[in-house]
């Protein structure tokens, strides 16, 4: 019996279909980044906006107003590609640059009305996309 199972208590029976779902569960997460992810780029794309761009309009959507300078750990990027997307998103009018009123040689990053309409339209697509796989990852559980 392995350390995971006499820790449990679990039989050797119920060990084994401890590690088969778990097996099961793995294919499915791996199934669903790597559709997700495929999706994110197309679905964005769709809207004339690359994945990086949705991705910082989503935070900065999340956030509020965030400094310029000081995007969330999240972002691995380097500042110089983090302000070449927010470039393009000002540009398109989905994010505007204010002064900091807390620091005036400091900017802020705003979603503009128009930048939260688009934020709006992607999310709803990525709804309706995972509404319709939803099933798909059912019938995986379920082993179909």
């Amino acid at each position: 019996m392995t350390p995971l199972a006499s820790a449990l208590g679990k039989s050797p029976e119920k060990q084994v279909t401890l590690t088969h779902d778990a097996a099961d569960f793995h294919r499915a997460m791996l199934d669903f980044v790597r559709i997700y992810q495929l999706r994110d780029r197309d679905r964005t794309e769709l809207h004339n906006v690359s994945a990086s761009a949705a991705h910082i309009l989503e935070v900065l959507t999340r956030l509020g107003q965030s400094r310029s300078i000081s995007l969330p750990p999240s972002f691995s990027w380097e500042k110089s590609t983090a302000s070449r997307v927010v470039t393009g998103l000002v540009e398109k009018g989905y994010v505007w640059r204010v002064t900091d009123p807390d620091d005036r040689r400091a900017l802020r990053l705003e979603v503009t009305p128009t930048g939260s309409e688009l934020h709006e339209r992607i999310n709803a697509h990525a709804l309706q996309d995972t509404s319709r796989c939803s099933g798909c990852f059912r019938q995986v559980h379920a082993g179909g």
